[in-house]
């Protein structure tokens, strides 16, 4: 036997009449909204009543991207944007990154940015190298074994690609050889901080002649540069191994480098750590330089088992559904609403702006638990990671920019657009990167509040890894946005198997047109095999101007986007 999710309904039930609701342009999809009747008379139609009273800034940053030059697994990350028959970047991929309307991109790194200079990614380094050398895995760097990559996707690669696609660079500095002492702290601020600050943005002098020689006279003027990755994870300063003397080095460390960097260019703006209060010190000594502090959260990781009541169950009890509505509650769950949230102490923290910049739901099955692995994991995946996204704009007062790894691969399933390094299929999307593409296209300025009633809610009893069981997760996952113009609903519909009718009432009337943009699976495989983007134009034939009904697919995230009437 198999166990399903537990459904919970508030409220009374009552029946949409075809007068309450929307009809459409095309009549080939009136089926659709006969059966979303059809439904609502069966269940309840969950209300929710929209205030415009805004309760947070959304910043369009926060659909940004990471593009890491990765180093595991055998994962090259953006190397592998380059094709090595064109030598340039596959058409598709570009394509692809100026349709996500990506914000502001990171790169390179990742773990491996701390164990090689910024230089490495340069030709004609005086001292060093006249070709750039190849990207080596960070466990590699001064050993004898093979490379990862051949680094064909060089700082100017990257800027080039960042002019082409309007993405505003976001660089990281090796911390590394400060902290573990393989530089000196001043020597290591000055040579991988200030200068690679100066190569990037100098107008004149060595570094910028330097640039000039690499067939860039024109300064890269990059304003976002973050200190270090995941210092966390450095000995001496994690939990297991945390100590005084290591947390010091670290402080004296990312004091300089952000002195040292600021004083080559005081325009630019700084990015911190703040995990386990590793910013506290530096926050203490110069807290005029320092512009943001950051966190990183993935979710799930590897699911090798379920769990129930903390005990092991057979996988084969767990129905397909159950699975699928145990991955898109990700990454934490509100008990109180059954919205998605996130889980990290650096939310508390009020001293500077936040940023998330690696963020993404991330795992994969093995073990017993692979036999239930989804049909279209990555659909699951891709919602699960719009539920995340969900959980950040909720988060819109204190976080401000967000960087969704990774943004190019050709082995992790955590990638957004695959590269096959073969050469013999083109690049494709997930549903993960067409997920945050969709929202920066559309989404409003204002966080909205709203109120709902007759909601639809379930039980998620299991545990996947770090996915937890969750007694209350809403089944439509909601955000709302809004511009001068422009309502925007944002909905996660987590429902396996059922389309779901639901009303909204707006403090304002709106116009009798409004477009659907919604993501599922689809015959249209012109992005992606396993998802795809139909937009439709609607007409509300509701009876008041400011109510309106819709209807959302199962397994899909959908925003409307609906007129308001200003006349």
């Amino acid at each position: 036997m198999c166990i399903d999710p537990v459904f919970k309904e508030t409220a009374t039930c009552f029946c949409v009449s075809s007068g309450n609701i929307f009809f459409m342009r095309y009549n080939k999809l009136i089926v659709f909204f006969v059966a979303c009747i059809a439904v609502s008379c069966q269940t309840k139609t969950p209300f929710y009543k929209v205030s415009d009273q805004s309760i947070a800034d959304i910043d369009d940053r926060i659909f940004g991207a990471f593009f890491e030059k990765a180093t595991w697994d055998h994962e090259i990350g953006a190397d592998a944007a380059i094709s090595l028959k064109t030598k340039a970047v596959f058409p598709e991929v570009l394509d692809y990154m100026k349709w996500m309307n990506i914000p502001v991109v990171r790169f390179p790194g990742g773990t491996a940015i701390d164990y090689y200079p910024w230089y490495n990614l340069i030709d004609h380094m005086p001292g060093h190298h006249d070709k750039r050398p190849a990207n080596l895995h960070y466990e590699a760097i001064n050993k004898e074994i093979n490379h990862s990559s051949d680094g064909r996707m060089g700082l100017h690669e990257f800027m080039t690609l960042c002019g082409q696609t309007n993405m505003e660079p976001m660089l990281v500095v090796n911390v590394g050889d400060a902290y573990f002492h393989k530089k000196t702290i001043e020597e290591a601020a000055q040579n991988l901080g200030a200068d690679f600050v100066s190569y990037c943005n100098d107008t004149e002098g060595r570094w910028a002649d330097l640039r000039a020689k690499n067939g860039h006279p024109a300064p890269f003027a990059v304003k976002y540069w973050q200190i270090g990755n995941e210092p966390w994870a450095f000995k001496g300063l994690n939990p297991r191994n945390r100590n005084a003397e290591s947390v010091k080095q670290y402080a004296q460390s990312m004091i300089a480098y952000a002195k040292a960097m600021k004083a080559a260019d005081p325009t630019i703006q700084l990015f911190i750590d703040a995990t386990d209060d590793n910013e506290k010190q530096i926050l203490a000594a110069i807290p005029d330089d320092i512009d943001y502090l950051t966190f990183h959260s993935y979710t799930p990781w590897g699911i090798r088992n379920f769990k129930k009541d903390d005990q092991p169950i057979d996988p084969q009890e767990v129905s397909d559904k159950a699975v699928w509505q145990a991955l898109v509650a990700a990454p934490f769950i509100d008990q109180q609403t059954g919205y998605s949230k996130l889980n990290s102490s650096v939310l508390q923290k009020n001293d500077k702006p936040l940023a998330v910049t690696e963020w993404n739901w991330n795992g994969w099955f093995d073990g017993e638990a692979k036999s239930k692995q989804p049909a279209n994991e990555l659909l699951a995946y891709g919602l699960g990671a719009g539920s995340y996204l969900h959980a950040i704009m909720r988060q819109a007062d204190k976080i401000k920019v967000a960087n969704q790894s990774m943004l190019l691969g050709t082995g992790w399933k955590i990638s957004g657009i695959r590269v096959d390094t073969t050469e013999q299929q083109r690049p494709i999307m997930y549903p993960s990167a067409m997920v945050t593409g969709l929202y920066s296209r559309h989404h409003g300025q204002q966080l909205l509040p709203f109120e709902g009633t007759a909601l639809h809610y379930y039980e998620q009893p299991f545990k996947l890894s770090l996915l937890k069981p969750q007694p209350k997760v809403a089944e439509q996952d909601i955000v709302i946005t809004a511009d001068a113009q422009h309502y925007y609903l944002h909905i996660l519909n987590r429902s396996y198997d059922e389309k779901r009718p639901l009303t909204f009432e707006f403090e304002q009337e709106i116009a009798d047109d409004y477009t659907e943009y919604r993501l599922a699976e689809s015959d249209d495989h012109s992005m992606s095999p396993y998802a795809g983007i139909t937009t439709l134009n609607h007409q509300n034939y509701n009876s008041t101007d400011r109510q309106l009904t819709v209807c959302v697919s199962p397994k899909s995230i959908t925003i409307f986007k609906i007129q308001k009437d200003n006349r």
